[in-house]
This record gives structure tokens, sequence and C-alpha cells, in this order.
């Protein structure tokens, strides 16, 4: 008889690329003029937060992990916080990215995506420590998102 995981272990969301999302909202849009938002939102974002956060939604535990620094990374913890996520990153030096989308009337988005910081062998080295850490005491393993241009494929 095969035996069911405890469903209250968290499931890990692992990705690579957190980003602190800004949403700006405009009346009118003029390239190569000067645009004034109407409204601006920041929240964590990226293919594994957004895994945690929809999995928080449904009440499910989730434990969300990968690369985050800087002031960016401490908005990115906070927001998770605020909104019931367990984070449990591995710190790195550089900030990490801001990712930009512009709103405009009807509805139009225009997403500007900047890359991940670069990371070092010693980044990864610690990521495969801690990851494996965390996947001890989950019940599950939701990897997405991209990786970033320094990770050979």
């Amino acid at each position: 008889m095969k035996t069911r995981p405890d469903s209250t272990l968290p499931i890990l969301s692992l990705g690579l690329t957190p980003a602190l999302q800004r949403t700006l909202r405009f009346d009118d849009l003029r390239l190569g003029g000067v645009n004034r938002a109407r409204g601006v939102v920041e929240s964590a974002a990226g293919k594994a937060v957004n895994v945690g956060l929809a999995l928080a939604v449904l009440g499910d535990a989730a434990l969300v992990t990968g690369f985050n620094g800087g002031h960016t990374g401490c908005q990115v913890d906070s927001d998770l916080r605020r909104r019931g996520v367990t984070q449990v990153f591995t710190l790195i030096r550089q900030p990490t990215r801001i990712c930009t989308t512009i709103l405009q009337p009807a509805y139009e988005a225009t997403e500007l995506v900047e890359e991940s910081p670069p990371l070092t062998a010693g980044d990864l080295r610690q990521f495969r420590r801690d990851a494996l850490r965390l996947l001890a005491s989950c019940r599950a393993l939701a990897i997405s998102g991209t990786l970033p241009p320094s990770v050979d494929n």
C-alpha cells in the first residue's frame, strides 16, 4: 500500500529569478516625452514566487526559494510575508531584479524585464545546499522560471 505524503508539509517552490514587480498606470504614454504615472504598485514576483502565492491563496503551505539580495530583495521578502508566504532565499550581494509593467488605457500592458544579476560558483553551491536541506522537509517540489544568464544550461 502506498502512503500519501503528509499534507501538512509545505510544497517547495523553487525558481532562481525572483523579482520586484513595479506596475505603473498611465492615462497616456508618449515615447520620448515626460510621462507621469497615475499609480504605482510594487510586489513580489517571478514564476516560483507566483506559485507560492497561488498555493497560499488556495490555503496550502508553501516555501519559496531562489536567489534574493539588496534593498529590492528586502521588499520581495516583506511583500511575501505580508501575503502569508514563507520564503527561504539564498542571499546574494547583488540586488534582486526589478521588472516593470506599464499599463495604459484599454488595458494595454508593456513589460520591461530586467535580467537577473550574475551568480558566482559560490552562490550556486550555497543554493544547492540550501535547496537540498529545504527539500528534505517538504512533500513536493515545483520548479519554474528561467535560468539567469550567468548559469550554464
